[in-house]
């Protein structure tokens, strides 16, 4: 939910397992009350990481970037600020209602306070686009710090090419963009901050065979050192460490034709669906291929209620998320692929029966919907009751919740 460019810590534990970093280094620690473990980083390390960056990458900063930090109450404050200036009370209870109908959240979740829990567990720093400035939480270990610093001070070089908060306030409803944008710029800042702690060109790491499987298979084995992380939801855990993951794989195949300067670059014309992230040759298209718009008849809920919010973009990565509630990984990954749009819609129903969610996916070509439908016949008896309606012979409409009125 937020749009805080931090890494989250897990990103040390998978530096630990590929052999970056020791791998006793911890991957989350914090100080023992009143006890700071980092100082504030100064002028000339900053100076030092940046120039290093340079080499490494070819990219120059344009202006000076100003450091400092933040204790672990400090940023729990910062992150329920940002979560309170991107999104009203009434879209959090949107969102929560939303994730609730799918079955993603348990019902009754705090959505805010878990997304602050997390956010505060897993920032080990940020870069704050609004002033330029670049935070690193006190209590990050002396092993830690440098490779915090080299991850956001590219987001730093990022902003100075493309102008971070005007790409956040151009996606700001909506969700699949806006996921698509934070892979873009969390993938060039991980792979960046490969090549700084490995002191290699960045097109060197980008080029190694595999990286992002490898990535994949070490943040497995090391979510586990995240006590809130690992209590989340599956979906809040795969909508977190999708930005780094997919989003690596994306900025790596982007470098097969593109240096890294021109990849970053990119901010200025960014990804606009997860479907282009996940499917590369979408985004690489001329024109690049992205959803079709689309609009739910007020048909579809006139009887039932009233919609509450806006239609939202979910995209094909929530999409394979939600499905996995009622199929098989493999099937529901497949099932998602061939994706071509979609709009959804909460609605509140009118005699006091809990909410429905109606989701209207359009797919690339009818066989897409055909094979969509088909794998739809397994769906689990546990997983949130689902019709699926055929509107057009590349479309179809799904009614998620408590079944028919």
């Amino acid at each position: 939910m937020t749009r805080l460019l931090a890494p989250v810590l897990f990103i040390f534990g998978w530096l630990a397992g590929l052999g970056i970093l020791p791998a006793a280094a911890p991957a989350a620690s914090s100080p023992a009350a009143g006890e700071r473990a980092t100082a504030a980083p100064d002028a000339a390390a900053v100076e030092r990481v940046l120039a290093k960056l340079e080499r490494l990458t070819g990219v120059s900063r344009k202006r000076p970037v100003a450091a400092r930090t933040m204790s672990k109450a400090e940023i729990e404050t910062l992150v329920l600020r940002k979560l309170g200036e991107d999104y009203t009370e009434a879209e959090i209870r949107e969102e929560t209602l939303i994730l609730e109908t799918l079955g993603l959240v348990p019902a009754g979740t705090d959505l805010k306070r878990l997304v602050a829990d997390l956010y505060t567990e897993q920032l080990g720093g940020y870069y704050d686009p609004d002033d330029g400035t670049y935070v690193m939480a006190d209590w990050i270990e002396p092993a830690l710090q440098e490779a915090v610093m080299a991850h956001e001070l590219v987001h730093a070089l990022q902003d100075q090419s493309g102008g971070i908060s005007a790409l956040q306030a151009q996606v700001r409803h909506d969700d699949d963009a806006a996921l698509a944008l934070m892979a873009l710029l969390e993938g060039t800042a991980t792979l960046a901050m490969l090549a700084y702690m490995t002191d290699a060109p960045v097109e060197q790491v980008a080029a190694i065979p595999g990286i992002a499987a490898m990535m994949r298979t070490a943040a497995r084995q090391s979510q586990g050192q995240a006590a809130v992380f690992a209590r989340a939801p599956a979906f809040l855990q795969a909508a977190m460490l999708f930005p780094y993951l997919e989003g690596t794989d994306f900025v790596c195949r982007l470098m097969e034709t593109r240096t890294f300067a021109q990849t970053l670059r990119l901010v200025e014309h960014p990804p606009a669906t997860t479907e282009q992230i996940l499917r590369p040759e979408k985004y690489l298209a001329t024109p690049p291929e992205g959803g079709r718009p689309l609009a739910l008849d007020e048909s579809c809920w006139r009887e039932m209620g009233r919609p509450a919010g806006q239609p939202r973009h979910w995209g094909q990565f929530q999409l394979a998320e939600f499905l996995k509630r009622g199929l098989p990984e493999a099937d529901a990954v497949g099932a998602a692929r061939g994706w071509g749009g979609d709009t959804l819609v909460l609605v509140e129903r009118s005699d006091g029966r809990p909410p429905l969610v109606l989701w209207l996916i359009a797919w690339d070509v009818p066989a897409d919907a055909d094979r969509f439908q088909a794998v739809l016949a397994a769906w689990s008896a546990d997983a949130p009751r689902l019709v699926a309606t055929r509107t057009a012979p590349d479309a179809v409409l799904l009614r998620i919740g408590d079944g028919p009125p």
